[in-house]
């Protein structure tokens, strides 16, 4: 009997760039983002994926701690309440919250906030309200007491900010994804009217606006959404809210939010 040598030999595939197309041969190849690809007679590109490992989440259970709405009709972004849950190839990251005097910077173009410690750096993404500035913006550090954000100043005024708890993009998890959230919360008033949605950086994904009136304030309301985004590596996905009627605060009792690279 011929003896099988029952150790496969590794196949090798050298990083290229998108090959030209044959018309009526498929291709397999692999790039330098590390990933693999099938190229059809066509010239179409497909990325191989034979299993998802791209997924995150994170959520809230039974919490009390309740969140402050600070302006009406103004998005606050969650922060202090998420704890990580299933993840691959993303971080999460838990947020702050603080507030300070708002005046003008780079000739009325931004507007710098001076807040003690405030401890962001360049490139955090933050959430801002006031009576007169509002927005889902960079921020650029100045020192450990001041920041500036691109909003257009309208007058000296204290403003509100919050960095929310969010799932960041690793390496190599650039794609498409199908995401889903849920809420469970409870009102500090009765009949108020709350708005969630999904950001990514400082866009709104108002494909993933839901919305719910919340009858006494002994109610427990639930509410969520789903859909399709897609993201960058480095980009941050976070959950931000708003009263549409007043300022009346929330308490998010329970919260669940995933996302799945399709």
């Amino acid at each position: 009997m011929k003896n099988i040598n029952p150790r496969t030999p590794t196949k090798k595939l050298v990083e290229t760039t998108t090959p030209t197309a044959i018309s009526s041969v498929g291709q397999i190849y692999t790039k330098s983002d590390n990933k693999f690809y099938f190229q059809d007679g066509a010239g179409n590109e497909h990325e191989v994926q034979l299993v998802s490992h791209y997924h995150a989440e994170m959520y809230i259970y039974d919490d009390a701690t309740g969140t402050t709405i600070n302006v009406a009709d103004q998005y606050h972004a969650i922060q202090g309440l998420f704890s990580q849950g299933e993840i691959a190839n993303f971080t999460f990251s838990a947020g702050d919250s603080g507030s300070g005097n708002i005046t003008t910077a780079d000739g009325g173009a931004a507007i710098n906030i001076a807040d003690v410690g405030h401890g962001l750096v360049s490139g955090d993404y933050v959430q801002i309200q006031s009576a007169n500035h509002t927005g889902s913006v960079e921020v650029t550090r100045i020192d450990d007491d001041n920041f500036t954000v691109p909003i257009a100043y309208v007058g000296d005024e204290t403003g509100y900010w919050q960095q929310g708890d969010r799932l960041v993009a690793g390496t190599g998890a650039a794609g498409t994804y199908q995401f889903g959230f849920s809420t469970s919360l409870l009102s500090d008033g009765n009949g108020k009217t709350y708005k969630f949605e999904l950001c990514k950086n400082t866009t709104h994904i108002d494909e993933s606006a839901c919305e719910r009136k919340i009858g006494t304030g002994a109610d427990v309301g639930s509410m969520g959404s789903c859909g399709i985004v897609t993201i960058a590596e480095g980009d941050e996905i976070t959950l931000i809210v708003k009263n549409t009627a007043d300022a009346t605060d929330l308490t998010l009792k329970h919260a669940n939010l995933n996302m799945h690279r399709i």
